[in-house]
């Protein structure tokens, strides 16, 4: 279970406790014997007559308190207080009473005061710990905890009671060893199941669930009606494979305790888990029904049931009430955006994950989600760094290993994929997932009988897992075994007809054999398991949009659409294919036409605004960014988007706006820090530019980009050397990336190294032939070096491409001047200073044209201006 929802269940059950504390008091007044009453009676009597005595106030408040009469329990303590201020009993009770009312911080500073009166009292630090503890001062809780065990320790031994304080603070503080050693103390003559329970806690939180299993086990011997600690127990038995036993236990605490809600939510969980999602969801219900604390974890529960049976609209009605009752509910962010990623909306996904992640950053399942998410969005770096952190933050659980070996094995770094998947057989040896990802990586390493054994070892351990056969299957059509592979298919579609992959990967089969009948009806069931995709060919088409046939795609996608020609779903998906055949215009056509008809669907309106982004109409495409962050404040990707386009537009101080809002939302997210980094400089923040760049690359060494524009930054403040070994350091990280080999061209002209700047630029343009800007960077070195055509034509392509580009028109004058035309070298300087007036190398090759036409005046004044911006004459 996601620790954020342990944890507010057990603060559920904490003021559960308090409330059935506070009835069994009430029934105990209402139940007093007479001697009590009679007791009470005459300490008042006798207060009567002697006021301040604090021993009969101190009687009486214990009295009190114990009746539940928390009032007269405190005026007694006050009272108690104005007689002997310096009692340290006296404060000390105050601070019961206080924490009763649940005024901890009042609680703290009474207990706080009574362990500074009487230093040598175990039992005040011990309460002081506590109230610290429950505020978040979990180092300050540990040294009163340690104070409290010393002081026992002096006075022949600490108490279980003590010990299994402390430990519950080092657990809090993740020393899980220190916990171990404070409970094992305590256990050697424990009678409290406490003890035991902690103990579980202390393996479960370090992935040991057959320990957990066992201390729970001997809790359960020291009180075996406990229903909370059995159904605990069902958890780890389920994390530790042991499926059957956990059933066991969860069927045992509903026979007796039909309206336990927290067992009804586990069997649920564990019925949908085992494909009986329908009993799974009524179980749910029931968890609700029983506890309405329940209801927000039962309702994501039954969207989760929901979505893996591809019922998207059942499930969006169950997180819709979720967001009623909790709005700002990480857990249920999380499941939002994995319907998303469901229904394909990557964009809706991605911006629930960020919210996830900023609202709960100790949420390692919510990074392993964005990080899935962002890569398969493209975002790779962004990924890794996801995956990173939920590694670091998951500590002894083996899923974020195996989330990040999955990405790791795409990337093709095979050897740290298997490293993470080792790690997390290690930590979990049932872990079936694990195996079959690892014998995956194996396959790809070249390990075929390792990985043989994996999958076998796996289909031995669950016997009916169907990702499994899935796996075998395409291991087997790998090794050219089709018809094997098809019969694994064939298995995995048996084992689970709601299985969408293996649908598509046997109706991939069929259709390779020239079954498209068969293939058809696969992807009929596929697309019905995902109704997102209107109809059979909308899955066909977005299955070849997978396997990189984009033009089958639109084919599938266009005959899906004269059937439909209203779904703004295929017209995306067509849009997509599109756009990876460079047709952006096409794509545009069918975005407009999405966005049309569904004007709040904000991943039509993002993708719009990509696509106009990438046809260089950045006025538009700021359009559609703005729209979508006006609908959706917290959409990161819009707000990266908008940054950037106003960047592009040359509105660098409204970018930087943009940057700051999304890192208030995302904090230390690298990209937009490479956002805001850029936009600084623009506004002449050369020292915060820098220092963003800086901290991007602190966060994520593996971003190419930040160290492109922090090249940049260098290059445009004259530090060449420097400028080219970030260059450098980016093509290390990416060398398909022509912003890199294009500054670094540019710092290699600074240089005076203009054959390498060449070759740098060369590849640039291979990579990017559109970019004006390293278009008239080769023109440039082509000239250094002599050849004037090859220049000529590239200022000319360059101009061509984009008629704005002020330094095309300057390295044209350069021509000119050489192929002696000064007249038409001044017009072409002309026109470069119309788009920037203070744009030095123009007036510096203008001044030049006026002294080739004899006009040493005007020549002068150029040259003087050319000065003032801080170039001299070559």
């Amino acid at each position: 279970m996601p620790l954020m929802r342990r944890r507010r269940r057990k603060d559920e059950a904490r003021r559960g406790k308090r409330r059935e504390g506070r009835a069994a008091a009430l029934k105990l007044a209402e139940a007093l014997d007479s001697s009590t009453r009679e007791r009470l009676e005459a300490l008042s009597v006798a207060l009567a007559q002697s006021p301040r005595d604090p021993s009969l106030r101190e009687e009486r408040s214990r009295l009190r308190l114990a009746q539940g009469d928390v009032s007269g329990a405190l005026e007694d303590v006050r009272a108690w207080l104005e007689v002997a201020p310096r009692d340290a009993r006296a404060h000390h009770r105050r601070g019961e009473i206080l924490a009763e009312i649940e005024d901890r911080v009042g609680a703290r500073d009474a207990f706080e005061r009574a362990a500074d009166l009487a230093p040598s009292r175990a039992q005040h630090h011990a309460a002081l710990a506590e109230m610290r503890v429950a505020l978040g001062d979990l180092r300050g809780g540990l040294a009163s905890w340690d104070r409290a065990v010393a002081l026992e320790q002096e006075n022949g031994g600490a108490s279980a009671a003590t010990r299994v304080g402390r430990a519950r603070a080092r657990m809090a503080l993740g020393d899980l060893a220190a916990a171990l050693e404070d409970l094992e103390a305590a256990s050697s003559a424990a009678t409290d199941p406490e003890v035991f329970a902690a103990r579980a806690e202390v393996h479960q939180r370090r992935g040991e669930w057959q320990l957990a299993v066992e201390a729970l086990t001997r809790a359960l011997d020291l009180d075996a009606d406990n229903p909370d600690l059995r159904t605990r127990r069902a958890f780890a038995r389920l994390r530790g494979g042991d499926a059957v036993g956990a059933r066991a236990d969860l069927d045992r605490v509903v026979a007796k305790a039909p309206h336990h809600g927290e067992a009804l939510l586990r069997r649920g969980e564990l019925r949908v888990a085992q494909g009986d999602h329908e009993g799974g969801r009524a179980d749910l219900a029931l968890a609700s029904a029983a506890s309405a604390e329940l209801r927000v974890p039962s309702l994501i529960a039954r969207s989760a049931s929901y979505r893996e049976q591809g019922a998207f609209g059942s499930a969006q009605a169950c997180l819709d009430e979720v967001f009623v009752l909790a709005p700002e509910l990480a857990e249920a962010l999380r499941e939002r955006g994995l319907l998303r990623m469901s229904m394909g909306d990557s964009s809706g996904a991605i911006a629930d994950f960020e919210r996830a992640v900023a609202l709960d950053p100790d949420d390692y399942l919510s990074r392993i989600e964005r990080g899935i998410a962002r890569w398969q969005t493209g975002d790779r770096r962004g990924a890794l760094s996801d995956l990173d952190r939920a590694v670091a933050l998951a500590g002894e659980q083996s899923e974020p290993y195996g989330a990040r070996a999955s990405v790791l094995f795409e990337a093709g770094r095979l050897d740290e994929a298997i490293a993470d998947l080792d790690r997390a057989v290690e930590l979990d040896p049932r872990n079936v997932m694990a195996l079959i990802w690892r014998a995956k990586v194996l396959r790809a390493r070249g390990e075929n009988e390792r990985a043989r054994e994996d999958l076998d070892r796996a289909i031995r351990m669950s016997p009916d897992s169907a990702e499994a056969h899935f796996v075998r299957g395409v291991a087997r059509e790998e090794d050219g075994d089709v018809e094997g592979a098809l019969a694994d298919y064939n298995a995995a579609v048996d084992l689970d007809a709601d299985y969408a992959l293996a649908l598509e990967a046997r109706g991939r089969r069929r259709w390779a054999k020239g079954d498209v009948a068969g293939a058809a009806a696969d992807l009929e069931r596929a697309a019905s398991l995902a109704p997102g995709d209107p109809g059979p060919r909308a899955a066909l088409g977005a299955l070849c949009c997978e396997v990189g046939d984009f033009t089958r795609a639109v084919v599938e996608l266009t005959r899906v659409l004269e059937l439909d020609p209203d779904d703004p779903e295929t017209l995306c998906r067509r849009a997509e294919a599109l756009m990876e055949l460079d047709e952006v215009d096409y794509a545009l056509d069918d975005l407009d036409r999405a966005v049309a008809l569904a004007p709040d669907d904000l991943r039509a309106r993002l993708m719009r605004a990509e696509a106009r982004f990438e046809d260089g109409d950045y006025e538009e495409s700021l359009k559609d960014y703005a729209k979508v962050v006006e609908r959706d404040p917290a959409h990161a990707e819009a707000r990266y988007g908008a940054g950037w386009t106003r960047l592009e537009l040359g509105r660098a101080a409204e970018a930087l706006e943009d940057f700051e809002r999304l890192l208030r939302s995302v904090p230390d997210d690298p990209r937009a820090l490479v956002g805001r980094g850029w936009a600084r400089f623009l506004v002449g923040d050369v020292e915060g530019a820098t220092r963003d760049l800086t901290e991007a690359i602190a966060k994520d060494p593996y971003y190419a980009e930040a160290y492109v524009f922090r090249g940049r930054i260098h290059l445009e403040i004259g530090e060449d050397e420097q400028a080219r070994r970030e260059f450098d350091a980016a093509i290390s990280l990416d060398r398909t990336d022509p912003a890199a080999h294009g500054g670094r061209g540019f710092a290699y002209l600074q240089m005076n190294e203009p054959a390498r700047a060449l070759a740098d630029f060369s590849r640039a343009v291979a990579l990017d032939p559109e970019d004006t800007d390293v278009l008239v960077g080769r023109g440039e070195a082509f000239f250094e070096l002599g050849d004037v055509d090859s220049a000529a034509a590239d200022f000319e392509a360059a101009l061509a491409l984009n008629p704005q580009n002020a330094m095309g028109h300057v390295g044209r004058a350069a021509v000119f001047l050489f192929r002696g035309e000064p007249e038409r070298a001044v017009k072409s300087c002309d026109r470069a200073l119309a788009l920037e007036p203070d744009l030095g190398p123009a007036y510096l090759r203008r001044s030049q044209a006026y002294r080739a036409l004899g006009d040493p005046i005007k020549a002068d004044e150029d040259l003087a201006r050319a000065r003032e911006l801080g170039l001299e004459e070559e």
